[in-house]
């Protein structure tokens, strides 16, 4: 299964360090819950216990890898300030 990322993600980063002081950034992930869970999460019932335990447990998963660095996030978020 192929991914596709942004053809300039990479540099986004480095552009917002050139004009904008960053006050947080915050890994948010994607990287395993969307390829494991895009073909599936229409089958998902918002109010079955078990689907919303299998749930926590991917999203766990995911944080405690990109946390211990074993798996870059996907998506990162980033509060900046522009620079003075």
């Amino acid at each position: 299964m192929s991914r596709v990322k942004s053809i300039h993600g990479a540099e986004i980063i480095h552009l917002t360090r050139l004009f904008f002081d960053p006050v947080a950034e915050i890994d948010v992930g994607f990287t395993l819950t969307v390829p494991l869970l895009n073909p599936i999460i229409s089958n998902f019932d918002d109010g079955n216990e078990l689907h919303q335990a299998i749930l926590r447990l991917i999203f766990y998963l995911e944080q405690t890898l990109i946390d211990e660095g074993s798996m870059p996030a996907d998506v990162k978020f980033v509060i900046a300030k522009r620079r003075q």
